[in-house]
């Protein structure tokens, strides 16, 4: 929806911290997809944002760790969600996000992943 991304992206901003965890969770389920369309990538880029830096970003670490994760893929996978998503002209966006929002070992898991593509 058009507008209807603006309206999340609120809920991530000001929301309650459990209102936040459920929408990240959905992300997460459909981060593919999400990161394919222009106002749904906006989502998943606030919701990277959001987990990482934001006011409760201590209370998300658990899924911003776990929507990394996801993202970035099995090692033996042949086609990753990061992959799927690199070659989008949105999901790339996101991908540059991740690169920001990385740390310790997810940082490298990502970077691997981004030389076997």
């Amino acid at each position: 929806d058009n507008y209807g991304n603006y309206v999340v992206q609120h809920m991530l901003e000001h929301g309650r911290v459990e209102d936040k965890k459920i929408i990240i969770g959905v992300i997460e389920r459909n981060i593919v997809e999400f990161s394919k369309h222009k106002c749904s990538s906006n989502v998943v880029e606030k919701a990277l944002e959001i987990a990482t830096v934001g006011e409760h970003a201590a209370q998300l670490e658990n899924e911003r760790s776990s929507l990394m994760f996801r993202v970035i893929g099995d090692p033996h996978d042949p086609n990753p969600p990061l992959r799927q998503m690199m070659e989008d002209r949105f999901g790339n966006f996101i991908v540059q996000r991740m690169i920001e929002h990385a740390r310790g070992p997810e940082r490298e898991r990502l970077r691997q992943q981004l030389q076997a593509s």
